[in-house]
């Protein structure tokens, strides 16, 4: 920056209009940052509709399948053939896992 020969006076004045150009220029990038999130904020809100739609449809499509999987599997299993097998064999993991507490 060159060197200015002018008095004090006129020294302040510069860097009050500099501290002036500083502050407004952070209130600009400040409403600029929020209305940028705002549009960020409409953007993520749709597609997170979509996303969550699909992650749901995802999920349950894997629920599905392993609850297949588990009921083809039993009957494999000679004695899982008797439903009062079952039923104990049932009652005993929901005892074991404290998931009857859930069920309550």
């Amino acid at each position: 920056m060159p060197a200015l020969k002018k008095k004090d006076g006129d020294y302040e004045e510069i860097i009050g209009a500099q501290e002036e150009l500083t502050e407004d220029h952070d209130e600009i990038l400040k409403r600029l940052e929020r209305l940028e999130k705002q549009g960020e904020t409409k953007i993520k809100n749709e597609l997170s509709i979509v996303e969550n739609f699909l992650l749901l449809l995802f999920a349950a499509t894997g629920v599905i399948f392993f609850w297949r999987g588990i009921w083809e599997m039993t009957y494999d299993i000679a004695y899982l053939k008797e439903p009062w097998v079952t039923l104990v064999i049932g009652v005993v993991i929901l005892a074991i896992t404290g998931a009857y507490k859930e069920l309550a």
